[in-house]
């Protein structure tokens, strides 16, 4: 509620404010003031007394309506005797009202929230209507809320009317006054305000010269959905209220549900700001859910297993064919499975003692031999491949293990006899490639473009299915020119797509070669659009739900993307001017980006991970939508945890078998998961 400031302001600075020892005006009261009385009860409960529809209420910290009963306890606490915010009990972190230990929020009813605006409102009432269909509007493009108006019901508005979760009427009590969704307000059911108070009161100019009506509005729809007042946190150093309450996120002074006269932004209008759009989507969503430890290890402290991003691959990958991904981590003594239950990691189990950094696990660098997951026989199960010294290494999954290693094929491998293969001259991919269910072996080396295929029990031999997209075939280099497999042509046939010089090069599979190149469009390359690796991450991915993997560039001014039309990619578009390196600061060495379905539709949506948490832009198959933090975790500063490119990878996987991707993230204290709420 936002009141008169008339009484309030007084009764304000004689009531919370000698709880601070500091009044809204910033003046500082003295030790013999706090240490007694500075009003009595009975002055205390006048001043704090409104006659609303005949009813006595009493309303404190400006829009807290409370019983007789109630108030002389706020005034026992707070008004008889001073208290120092010393003494207030700090919260870890937008707030939310709760109720015992529940939240007080909507629980099926959010999407219907149904109002009128009272015809009593008289000259004002297409202002009330307009102005609350804009506070409607600044939640529910935020979060999956909808306040639906009812206008047949505004010549009978009032809190007795069932055909309608609550009303929006006028007051002359000053400010305005909200209610909370398990009832708590000035009237029940209602939304009230004063607008002759809010447009004529000098008072307001001074303290809040930004505030608009529209955002009053807001502010008490934040009340409607189970907000509290952001400025009763003990970060605020005033305008304490009392410990009702659970954080959502990071104190914001700018908030909404701040008042600018509590120690918050005096600019403020009262706008939706990017925490409250996040406290409203943890509570609402859509959103990652809290981030939960769901196993104590694959992370990077010693209690957590001492996994280095330099010796310790971790990867997910379905090895039981339950729909659920799980942890799989090449640690020291060999591979480690921690399979997911929908809930939970399993602890740790060894399910092969090799593919490992210790010389009694294989001795595998992470420098000389990449390995990878893949289901190589079709039976459902993810597999190890392995690209060790003398060749290609696979151990099939079982269900509840790997079997033991069998060399596949004695090629793609580091040694001199296996080829001679490089991590920084030679990429190596597990892909699809002649659509028979099973990974085949797909290798960039001097000459070209080789594949072993699988029969489920082997690779075949190498054969060089196109001369080109090779450190001596074409020129490409690692550092500059990178190379992926994708199908865009919706064939079912994983294809080679190469980001070189000029552009994105294609080559198509026919089941037994890959195609001529042919430059697809004339961009994301190296002298096309200036793109570099080490700037310019390059995904492919379906953004539109057509079968056909499209070119995702995140460029200098955001993620430009070119669909695959089966035959070319289309002139570059730029579908969100974000996740950039100009276009919001974004870092390879600090800020991952990731193409994942966290909604279902089919559409491979934006998730990354920046200095304030998890962000997304979702696909709508035309472009991408607005840039929503989804969770203040995973990201780069220290309030978002911290987490760093070269100690804790972040991975999307469908850990709960429900279509839509997740977060996983390997921490300091082992393998969390927020999981997706769309």
């Amino acid at each position: 509620m936002l009141s008169s400031r008339h009484d309030l302001v007084y009764m304000f600075t004689l009531a919370a404010l000698a709880l601070a020892g500091q009044a809204c005006t910033s003046e500082v009261a003295d030790t013999d003031e706090m240490s007694r009385p500075t009003v009595s009860w009975e002055e205390f409960k006048q001043r704090t007394t409104k006659v609303v529809d005949g009813k006595a209420i009493h309303v404190v910290e400006w829009d807290l309506a409370l019983s007789e009963a109630e108030l002389r306890v706020y005034y026992d606490e707070h008004v008889a005797h001073g208290i120092s915010t010393n003494e207030i009990r700090i919260e870890p972190k937008s707030t939310v009202n709760t109720v015992g230990s529940r939240d007080d929020i909507w629980t099926g009813q959010q999407t219907n929230l149904t109002y009128c605006v009272s015809d009593a409102f008289g000259a004002n009432q297409a202002r009330a209507i307009a102005e609350m269909a804009a506070a409607a509007a600044a939640w529910e493009t935020e979060a999956d809320v909808d306040f639906v108006y009812v206008p047949a019901q505004n010549g009978s508005c009032s809190n007795a009317n069932a055909n309608v979760v609550f009303a929006v009427r006028p007051w002359n009590s000053g400010g305005a006054c909200g209610f909370f969704p398990s009832g708590g307000a000035c009237i029940a059911r209602t939304v009230v305000i004063d607008y002759n108070d809010l447009d004529t009161n000098p008072a307001y100019d001074t303290n809040a010269p930004n505030m608009t009506t529209t955002g009053v509005l807001t502010h008490e729809l934040g009340h409607v959905l189970g907000m509290r007042h952001e400025h009763t946190r003990p970060e605020s150093g005033t305008c304490f209220e009392d410990s009702s309450w659970r954080a959502l996120t990071t104190y914001d002074a700018g908030s909404t549900m701040h008042y600018p006269w509590c120690n918050g932004v005096l600019t403020s209008d009262l706008r939706v700001t990017a925490y409250d759009a996040l406290g409203a989507r943890k509570l609402y969503g859509p959103n990652f859910s809290a981030p939960s430890l769901w196993v104590n290890n694959f992370g990077y402290d010693a209690s957590a297993g001492g996994w280095r991003v330099e010796q310790h691959p971790r990867f997910m990958a379905d090895v039981n064919n339950d729909g659920r991904d799980d942890v799989i981590g090449f640690g020291n003594s060999g591979a480690s499975v921690s399979l997911s239950t929908g809930s939970g990691f399993s602890a740790p189990s060894l399910w092969v003692n090799n593919f490992g950094y210790d010389a009694g696990a294989g001795g595998w660098r992470v420098t000389q031999h990449p390995r990878f997951m893949a289901d190589v026989n079709n039976d459902g199960r993810a597999d190890v491949v392995g690209f060790g010294n003398a060749g290609v290494y696979v151990s099939l999954s079982t269900g509840s293990s790997f079997s033991a290693p069998s060399l596949w094929v004695t090629n793609f491998g580091y040694d001199a006899s296996a080829g001679g293969w490089r991590v920084e001259q030679h990429p190596r991919f597990m892909a699809d490639v002649n659509n028979d269910g099973r990974a085949d072996v797909v290798g960039f080396g001097n000459a070209g473009v080789y594949v072993s295929l699988s029969t489920g029990s082997g690779f075949s031999a190498p054969s060089l299915w196109v001369a080109n997209f090779g450190y001596n075939a074409g020129g490409w280099r690692v550092e500059q020119h990178p190379r992926l497999m994708a199908d865009v042509n919706n064939d079912g046939r994983d294809d080679v797509v190469g980001f070189g010089n000029a552009g994105a090069y294609v080559s198509l599979s026919t089941g037994s070669s890959f195609s001529a190149p042919s430059l697809w469009v004339a961009n994301f390359g190296y002298n096309a659009g200036g793109w570099r690796v080490e700037q310019h991450p390059r995904f492919m991915a379906d953004v539109n739900n057509d079968g056909r993997d499209d070119v995702v560039g995140f460029g200098n001014a955001g993620a430009y993307v070119s669909l695959s039309t089966g035959s070319s990619f289309s002139a570059p578009s730029l579908w969100v001017a974000n996740f950039g390196y100009d276009a919001g600061g974004w870092r390879v060495t600090q800020h991952p980006r990731l193409m994942a379905d966290v909604n279902g539709d089919g559409r491979q949506d934006i998730v990354g991970f920046g200095n304030a948490g998890a962000y997304t832009s979702l696909s709508t198959g035309t472009s991408f939508g607005r840039v929503e933090l989804w969770m203040d975790n995973f990201g780069y500063d220290v309030s978002a945890g911290g987490w760093r490119v070269e100690r804790h990878p972040r991975i999307m996987a469908d850990v709960n078998n429900d279509g839509f991707q997740d977060i996983v993230g390997f921490g300091n204290a082992g393998t969390y998961v927020s999981l997706a709420n769309p």
